[in-house]
């Protein structure tokens, strides 16, 4: 009997934790973008680099190369190329860490590169590192 009166116990907070659950938001894309584009703000009121704030400057949070690089694309998305060139740049810097796909980092800089000098030789300077990667896969 006492088994079967903790078993309904449990159930029953296990039901009220479910129903707490279903009451949660999570975040939107809309406000990824939003943080990224907060996050960018930060940057331009301190005056620091993407390779700066990774590092946890002013505030001790430090980024790994799948943050930079979600950093990176939420600025290529909103056509920010400065703030863009420079997340993928450090996303670039920190991909050993083996926390985001260095081909996806390859891509977006090769984009970013050439919509910020519209020279196509600096965006195949970032694609040639791709063909590594292309002919390691056939």
């Amino acid at each position: 009997m006492l088994i079967l009166k903790i078993f309904l116990s449990d159930w029953a907070r296990g039901v009220k934790f479910g129903r707490f659950l279903n009451n949660i938001k999570l975040p939107s894309k809309g406000d990824m973008t939003h943080a990224a584009k907060q996050v960018n703000k930060l940057q331009d009121q301190y005056q620091l680099s993407a390779a700066e704030m990774a590092a946890g400057t002013p505030y001790g949070i430090t980024l790994n190369s799948d943050d930079c690089f979600h950093l990176g694309k939420e600025a290529y998305d909103a056509n920010d190329v400065d703030h863009a060139y420079d997340w993928l740049q450090e996303a670039s810097h920190r991909a050993h860490d083996g926390r985001s796909n260095e081909l996806d980092i390859l891509e977006y800089r090769a984009a970013v590169a050439y919509l910020k000098v519209g020279i196509v030789a600096i965006s195949l300077a970032f694609s040639n590192p791709l063909s590594r990667f292309i002919f390691t896969l056939s």
